[in-house]
């Protein structure tokens, strides 16, 4: 048994505190070194923002002008887009003339056949001409179609070889022909097709004798259409003029 002063408990007090602050003083700069730590990572922070920023600024004016070149391209897409819509819709109206000079072409020819029949029996038929236009002529001279199409029935052959004969009878006149069509097609086909049939009566006009610089061509399409479906409006008309 060794007995125990007082001596003795003072000094392991004091080890014990000792020990306690040494503990204390790493815990404290332990604290120090984090806070060190996290200020430096703020500025790595505000570093990185401002090389961020920075960044932005001297992009942004080329974003701005690849924006501006991507606008006008698209204006460019959407002017050549509208051309050649137009261009389809011009190719889709000469298609339809295509179509109908083919469905219209065979009759043609059939009547080409029948058009010296046609004469001969309009010169035995027709009264005799003065040497100007007849009071009905002074009046235009309607030559009337069918639907869709721009042959010259055989009904109107005696009128047109009287009015060929008119024409020959009075050459210091010149002949207007003026197509016209109906609202029932596009309105390009329309002018398309009345132009075809103003040409058909000047090319039956031409065979009676009439010489082309005395024709003089006309056509309007729908323009002055009466209605949709209107018969009078598929129709051309021939004027004599000084």
């Amino acid at each position: 048994y060794v007995p125990v002063t007082a001596q003795d408990l003072t000094g392991a007090e004091d080890t014990v505190s000792m020990r306690q602050f040494i503990d204390s003083l790493e815990i404290l700069f332990g604290q120090i070194n984090a806070l060190s730590f996290t200020a430096d990572s703020l500025h790595l922070l505000n570093d990185s923002l401002q090389a961020l920023s920075t960044s932005v600024h001297e992009t942004q004016p080329s974003v701005q002008q690849a924006v501006a070149r991507q606008d006008r391209y698209n204006d460019f897409i959407e002017l050549r887009l509208e051309f050649l819509q137009e261009q389809i819709e011009e190719l889709k109206v000469a298609r339809e003339s295509v179509v109908l000079a083919t469905a219209n072409g065979m009759p043609l020819l059939l009547d080409s056949i029948a058009r010296l029949h046609a004469l001969l029996a309009a010169k035995a038929s027709a009264p005799a001409l003065s040497a100007s236009p007849s009071p009905g002529l002074v009046k235009p001279v309607l030559v009337f179609f069918n639907s869709g199409s721009y042959q010259v029935s055989r009904q109107e052959m005696p009128t047109l070889a009287a009015l060929a004969e008119e024409a020959l009878n009075t050459p210091s006149k010149r002949l207007i022909v003026s197509g016209y069509a109906d609202m029932s097609g596009h309105p390009k086909t329309n002018r398309m097709m009345s132009r075809l049939r103003a040409e058909s009566v000047s090319r039956i006009l031409r065979q009676h004798g009439v010489v082309a610089d005395r024709i003089l061509l006309q056509y309007f399409g729908d323009t002055r259409a009466a209605g949709r479906a209107n018969p009078q409006d598929r129709r051309v008309e021939i004027r004599f003029t000084d």
